[in-house]
């Protein structure tokens, strides 16, 4: 069966993998009463001293999730209270039928469910978020966003907790984006399998833990559905290191070169970076800053081979062209010096990784970058929202309104395979499927972690590793360190340089 733990699902193929199933009329409310049932369980497990429930229906298949959770915490001991919109005069038949239904279900069991008001006081401990799913489109109407506000106030005020049933309410399933409003929630429980939503954008700060169940839907189903993202996993990372044979050479296992420091203040994170190159197990990496910045590299490791060039040219970098791979951004700044050294770097035909001050450079598009970058298996580019903003000539919120689609636009626009940072990094070739990170640390929002990422991508990638591989194993590992360094320092505090010196047990480990 495919791997929960490594499949990501975009919400058509969740409903392609429900419908497959849904032969038989007692399918759906089969898969309601199982969906309830893996609420009530994630509920006794994550609160199981807290029996009183305040649960929020919407008028869709979710809101029929929540109503048998009602009935099932009944059963199971709990007070209940449901509260459900008023009725959708425009909602057909058959689920008016089915709402009915179930209402009279819940007056069985003494539950008789109330129409919301914003003057409504819950009197549960634990509010249940059951009002969208993955039903949601386009912006809120105004009385689910009503609904929602009232829940976060009072999540916030009253220090309630919020389960959320299958996708927060107000949070986009598929692009982990928030139009208007969503609910926070402490713990969402959802089904089939992981959405991609979930796992970036805002869905990490919004969904709280994850707790996911397949609700007992057969293998086949999803053998039919090739995921629409994978998770990088450890096994992963781990299947596509080279093994180093005991004649190996230094030269085996690759030459970085990485172009930095443009500015003297800035200098530091091109060390940053070709440290970080070494440490992942590069075999030669030299430094290349401006004669004005070399002060600032003077006392970099001595293992690095450090370069003070003024003017790039056959005379001055022909070196360059030996490089297995080249870095050029960290701490580049704008100036002339940046200018003509990505210059030349674009005219060389290597693989290149374009981090920092390189995008922003090429962004400008005064550079004529685009008539160099036509093989996507040998750049990388690795943005973080604010250089994609620019790279797309977009505004921040858009992008991480839709971080997928903002990865694709730019592999598809600069001919790269592009690593869009941030919680849920997305990881995206134009001949593979998208790659995510599901780590997303606050200990990485410090000056440097980027550097020191693009340092291990490009090491990875002159070892030997595919493009993708290196892209996609670069963030997991550097992602681990971060949350492995967190644990034993905390989230405040953790530098760049903490990350690089854990390089090397992480990577044997």
């Amino acid at each position: 069966m495919t791997n929960l733990s490594l499949a990501i699902y975009s919400v058509e193929q969740i409903r392609a993998i429900e419908q497959s199933v849904m032969q038989e009329n007692s399918a759906s409310e089969q898969l309601m009463i199982r969906a309830a049932k893996f609420c009530l369980s994630t509920l006794q497990s994550r609160w199981p001293s807290e029996k009183n429930l305040t649960i929020y229906c919407g008028n869709g298949n979710n809101g029929g999730d929540g109503l048998y959770l009602a009935l099932s915490a009944k059963e199971a001991g709990y007070e209940v209270e449901v509260v459900m919109l008023p009725v959708n005069v425009n909602a057909g038949e058959k689920e008016q039928k089915y709402l009915s239904t179930l209402r009279l279900k819940l007056r069985q069991v003494a539950i008789e469910p109330i129409i919301f008001t914003p003057d409504f006081v819950p009197s549960g401990k634990i509010l249940v978020d059951a009002l969208l799913g993955i039903g949601l489109h386009g912006m809120l109407k105004p009385a689910f966003r009503e609904i929602i506000e009232h829940i976060n106030v009072y999540r916030h005020n009253k220090n309630l907790k919020v389960l959320a049933v299958d996708v927060p309410s107000g949070l986009d399933a598929d692009t982990g984006g928030v139009a208007d409003i969503a609910v926070r929630a402490d713990v969402t429980a959802t089904f089939i399998g992981h959405k991609t939503g979930l796992l970036t954008g805002l869905g990490p700060e919004l969904a709280g833990e994850i707790a996911i169940d397949q609700l007992d839907i057969p293998k086949t189903a999803f053998d039919q559905i090739r995921p629409y993202c994978q998770e990088i996993t450890a096994d992963m990372f781990r299947s596509h290191l080279p093994v180093r044979p005991k004649t190996a050479h230094k030269k085996d296992f690759g030459h970085v070169v990485v172009i930095g420091g443009g500015e003297l203040q800035f200098a530091g994170a091109a060390v940053l970076s070709a440290t970080a190159a070494l440490k992942a197990g590069a075999g030669l990496v030299s430094v290349i800053v401006p004669s004005k910045s070399y002060v600032r590299i003077s006392h970099a490791p001595l293992e690095l081979m450090c370069y003070a060039i003024d003017n790039f040219n056959l005379d001055t970098a022909g070196f360059l062209a030996q490089a297995d791979v080249i870095v050029i951004g960290p701490g580049l700044a704008q100036n002339g010096w940046s200018k003509q050294a990505l210059t030349y770097v674009l005219t060389l035909n290597k693989k290149v990784i374009y981090d920092a001050d390189a995008l922003n450079l090429i962004a400008k598009d005064d550079l004529g970058a685009s008539m160099f970058l036509t093989d996507p298996n040998k750049s990388i580019f690795t943005p973080h929202p604010g250089e994609a903003s620019r790279l797309l000539n977009l505004d921040t919120a858009a992008v991480q309104l839709d971080r997928f689609a903002a990865c694709k636009k730019m592999a598809t626009q600069y001919h790269a395979t592009v690593v869009l940072k941030g919680a849920g990094s997305l990881i995206y070739h134009p001949d593979t499927q998208f790659t995510l990170c599901t780590t997303a640390n606050p200990a990485l929002a410090t000056a440097g972690t980027g550097d020191v990422l693009t340092g291990i991508m490009a090491s990875l990638w002159a070892q030997g590793l595919s493009i993708h591989d290196a892209a996609s194993g670069a963030v997991w590992l550097h992602a681990f360190l971060a949350e492995e360094q967190s644990k034993k320092m905390g989230p405040r505090g953790l530098v760049a340089s903490d990350i690089v010196k854990a390089i090397p047990l992480g990577i044997n480990q």
